[in-house]
């Protein structure tokens, strides 16, 4: 038998404009950065400064790459990737993307953190769209977690907010496959009726945390 759960990625996707009309033109209107830009980009510099510590503290191997888009953007060499890898364990510390024509102005970027047994305990993104950069569309933060046979995670947004949550592996001998977006999870593993899935979830998230904190800040791992 195996214990499924549909699995479904989440994207929390932020983007605000506020548009005015006078009586004789179309304004796009002026207004503060929302909290969630604010700490978006907050969230992603940081990314960048805890990718550089790891680097320069570790031996790593550098590999560098154009890439692109079609569409409206139609640009093939649009950003110049990074990816920075452990010589020692071939690991994956950071991939960096920035503009191309615009070096200075971040893409995307994830930074990897492993335990001493070398396995994914914390990994956070921060993605820019190509065009209307003001601030990051989408910030992650997923906390990973161990328990014999099962690997779970915790997907959070900058702001804190959780958007989705999953477990594989296998329990009491069978394949356990759950995922959980953030309008589906229960409230208690006592509303999960399946008695399978249920004892499955309790064993994949009973040490999880229900908040990223303090983590919403990346250079906590390196304070």
């Amino acid at each position: 038998m195996n214990i499924k759960h549909h699995v479904t990625k989440k994207y929390n996707i932020s983007l605000i404009a506020v548009f005015c009309l006078s009586a004789s033109t179309a304004c796009l209107a002026e207004t503060q950065p929302h909290p969630s830009a604010i700490q978006g980009n907050k969230f992603a510099n940081a990314l960048v400064k805890l990718s550089d510590h790891l680097i320069k503290t570790q031996a790593v191997t550098s590999k560098e790459s154009l890439g692109g888009y079609g569409g409206i953007t139609n640009d093939l060499e649009f950003y110049k990737e990074i990816k920075h890898i452990n010589k020692t364990n071939n690991q994956i510390v950071s991939i960096i993307q920035w503009e191309n024509k615009s070096p200075d102005n971040l893409h995307d970027i994830i930074v990897n953190i492993y335990d001493d047994q070398g396995r994914l305990i914390r990994d956070y993104s921060a993605s820019y769209l190509p065009v209307h950069r003001k601030a990051p569309y989408q910030t992650l933060i997923n906390l990973h977690y161990y328990e014999e046979n099962l690997h779970s995670f915790r997907q959070f947004d900058a702001m804190d907010d959780m958007l989705y949550e999953q477990c594989v592996g296998t329990y009491n001998n069978k394949p356990v496959s759950i995922g959980f977006e953030y309008y589906d999870m229960p409230d208690s593993p006592d509303d999960i009726k399946d008695k399978d899935i249920r004892q499955a979830y309790l064993a994949c998230f009973k040490n999880a945390a229900t908040t990223a904190v303090p983590y919403t800040d990346p250079l906590t791992e390196i304070k």
